[in-house]
């Protein structure tokens, strides 16, 4: 018992005068267990601050995907939608890391499904659109060690997408749909080669402002 309670008082000094790192990520962006302590701010409010953002972003996500989106159907299903739906999840990733950009995609895509169902549900698309988040946040966090130059966040940003929405998704609509892949495929990599330095630019601005309180 003593040893524990000497454990525990050691790991509470370290972590009380340890420095806050932008170079030591772990899974959610910090190098502190999930929601560090910032400038005396204390842990609970951290969290709810977070959490709010992040519920936000979801709120984003669903809007910008289910209202403000053009859809165009291939099929009978939707094969191609155009719009900046994703951008909330991408921030969500590169600000608070993969495991948030992760969560925040796969809640989006359900309250969205729950809210104006297109189709039936398929769970592979939530697969996808929680990896939106978690690639591009995992590339800034452990590749780029939470680089915020524009060119990094093309690449964080372009490899989500080229693996989520050029790949898996036409995969997936040719492997449950019988969809050609190509009659998805070309018209996800032109409306890409857009959105994707849009994002960019865009988070990259937020970023120089530090309005997510990213350092």
């Amino acid at each position: 018992m003593g040893r524990c309670l000497e454990t525990k008082s050691y790991l509470a000094a370290v972590w009380s005068s340890r420095p806050l790192s932008s170079k030591s990520p772990n899974l959610f962006g910090a190098n502190l267990p999930w929601f560090p302590k910032r400038g005396g701010e204390s842990l609970s409010n951290r969290i709810v601050k977070i959490t709010a953002r992040l519920a936000l972003l979801i709120a984003l996500n669903v809007v910008l995907t289910r209202l403000l989106s053009f859809r165009i159907s291939i099929g009978g299903v939707e094969g191609v939608r155009l719009g900046f739906g994703a951008l909330p999840t991408i921030l969500a990733g590169i600000v608070y890391g993969p495991a948030a950009g992760f969560v925040v995609g796969a809640l989006a895509d359900l309250v969205g499904y729950w809210i104006n169902p297109i189709g039936g549900y398929n769970p592979v698309f939530t697969l996808t659109s929680a990896l939106t988040g978690f690639i591009p946040g995992a590339v800034i966090f452990y590749m780029f060690q939470r680089g915020r130059k524009l060119w990094q966040l093309i690449i964080a940003i372009a490899l989500g997408q080229i693996t989520t929405s050029i790949i898996l998704v036409p995969f997936f609509l040719k492997l449950f749909f019988g969809i050609p892949i190509m009659a998805s495929m070309i018209p996800k990599i032109v409306s890409e080669a857009i959105t994707v330095p849009v994002y960019a630019s865009f988070i990259g601005t937020l970023l120089r402002y530090d309005i997510f309180d990213m350092n």
